[in-house]
């Protein structure tokens, strides 16, 4: 899920380029691909996402084609709630998403990255949600106490892959050594076969 959202958030940070570029195949079934020079630039890639925090999303600052957080936050609100309606996951039937999408823009248009900040724990505080780990009431929780509280099941997941991770590299360490030795018996036997 999570990179689901980060390719549909990317799809409108980035849809300068990817709107004025193209993939074509080549009859060797590899792709080629043609990106736009100005708007691929990684002078204007950083511009991009300068423009998303910090940056006043009005029309008479922003022309709208450089607006990318409100359809961007649009749309992973809307995949999120579809996301947990198919899984069973209440949704508040209260919940108004002109609301939240107007809080978190007026949010993250502040300028300076300290009031920005602030005002975003100080929103989700407000909003009856957990604020970041380190600020607010959560400012003296462990990151694994964060994690608890905010019910975030990959918390396990991720000790659960690490441990299977673990087994693998001692697996693949298991299976060289195994290798290696397998070597060194034929070669010994052929050694021994040959002399």
């Amino acid at each position: 899920m999570r990179i689901f959202i980060h390719t549909l958030e990317d799809r409108y940070s980035h849809h300068m380029c990817s709107d004025n570029s193209y993939f074509f195949p080549q009859t060797s079934g590899n792709y080629n691909s043609n990106y736009a020079q100005v708007f691929c630039a990684q002078g204007s890639h950083f511009l991009w996402h300068v423009w998303e925090q910090g940056t006043n999303q009005a029309d008479s600052n922003l022309y709208s084609q450089y607006q990318t957080m409100r359809p961007a936050l649009e749309n992973v609100f809307d995949q999120l709630v579809t996301y947990a309606r198919y899984n069973n996951i209440p949704v508040s039937a209260t919940m108004d998403k002109a609301t939240i999408l107007n809080n978190l823009i007026d949010v993250l248009q502040v300028y300076d990255s300290t009031t920005r900040l602030d005002n975003m724990v100080t929103l989700m505080e407000n909003s009856g949600a957990l604020p970041l780990p380190g600020y607010g009431a959560a400012a003296n929780y462990s990151i694994d106490e964060w994690l608890l509280r905010a019910g975030a099941p990959v918390h396990f997941a991720i000790k659960a892959f690490l441990i299977i991770e673990l087994l693998s590299e001692i697996k693949l360490l298991c299976t060289v050594i195994f290798s290696w030795n397998i070597r060194y018996v034929l070669r010994k036997g052929r050694r021994s076969i040959l002399s």
